[in-house]
């Protein structure tokens, strides 16, 4: 009896390890979730390179005369799988230093994959404590990755790898197996808990008004906060801007252009879909008065060419050069702007 237990757990963790890797390929490209990263003793773990490459800054001045923008958000914002002459960061530096003898920008990319505003926060307030060189504007590409970690997790903290780092850290005294730190991180950190998590993501619906969203949307509140105070004591601007997805959009776009970005993977899966406009619904409202956000949650509605990847979040050239656009649109009466 004990040895097929055994076997049918091996071949469960086989199977979901499949699966995930699966799913990683068709959003990836590969089955790493990911790029190689390295630790960070403020935001857990960065990229190898950061801050990444942006084409288009200017040449590197101390005298005030270049204004410079940290940009912070997950894959989307760093250019995941395109060169980074064609990333948000560097058509935004185009876009701004295309304007003859005005300002000129530098534009600094930080954006992380998998980071979501909490990730981002702690990064953000690692780089201003230690920088020589602090920025004139502080933007937080945000809205995929902190919707997707709330519904997977179902905790207002959630993260990249969340459970993982929580077992590590909690595991030890908490549970009988935790003086076995080598097996009780492999049963955390298995693919058949990881399958678990994503059930919740993709099949149950998230609650409205439960108490779990509400505590989210507080904390979120909150760090926004305290972030817009953080970089407003250092004379820098701070912004949100709530990025586009196309499994939240209400608009009605043209069945050729949808059609050629592909049908998205789960689509399916209305539970999925559901939990992100939920998460969507919620933070536009309640962030909505604040000064520094900005909805651009409906930007790629007006696309007259595919914008969005198979998996409708990430961006096609197209995509990430309307992005670009609007940002420096909503960047244009700021200080930012050099108004």
């Amino acid at each position: 009896m004990g040895k097929w237990l055994l076997l049918g757990l091996v071949l469960l963790e086989v199977a979901s390890f499949i699966a995930i890797s699966i799913q990683n390929y068709i959003v990836y490209g590969h089955v790493w979730e990911g790029a190689r990263v390295r630790y960070d003793p403020h935001a857990l773990f960065l990229h190898t390179e950061t801050p990444r490459r942006t084409a288009h800054n200017p040449p590197a001045s101390d005298d005030g005369s270049v204004r410079r923008i940290w940009f912070f958000g997950g894959s989307t914002a760093r250019g995941w799988g395109t060169d980074y002459t064609t990333s948000i960061p560097s058509l935004l530096a185009k876009r701004l230093n295309g304007n003859g003898d005005g300002p000129k920008f530098e534009l600094v990319n930080y954006g992380q994959d998998a980071f979501n505003s909490l990730l981002e926060s702690k990064l953000f307030q690692g780089l201003i404590a230690d920088a020589k060189a602090r920025p004139n504007t502080v933007l937080f590409y945000d809205g995929g990755n902190d919707s997707t970690y709330l519904a997977q997790y179902r905790n207002p903290n959630g993260h990249f790898r969340f459970r993982r780092m929580q077992a590590l850290v909690e595991g030890y005294r908490d549970s009988p197996m935790g003086l076995f730190k080598g097996l009780n991180a492999a049963f955390y950190g298995s693919s058949m808990r990881e399958i678990w998590d994503r059930t919740h993501q993709v099949l149950l619906p998230l609650d409205p008004e439960g108490p779990l969203l509400a505590a989210y949307l507080d904390k979120l509140e909150h760090r926004y906060d305290h972030l817009n105070r953080l970089a407003g004591a250092y004379g820098a601007q701070f912004l949100v801007i709530w990025q586009p997805s196309r499994w939240t959009e209400t608009c009605a776009v043209d069945k050729t252009i949808t059609q050629s970005e592909g049908e998205l993977p789960g689509s399916a899966l209305t539970a999925y879909r559901g939990n992100l406009k939920t998460i969507y619904r919620a933070v536009i409202a309640r962030l909505a008065g604040k000064p520094y956000f900005r909805d651009l949650s409906q930007t790629l509605c007006a696309r007259t060419r595919p914008a969005y990847r198979k998996d409708g979040l990430h961006l096609l050239p197209n995509g990430r050069r309307m992005m670009s656009d609007k940002i420096a649109a909503e960047l244009a009466g700021t200080a930012a702007a050099g108004q």
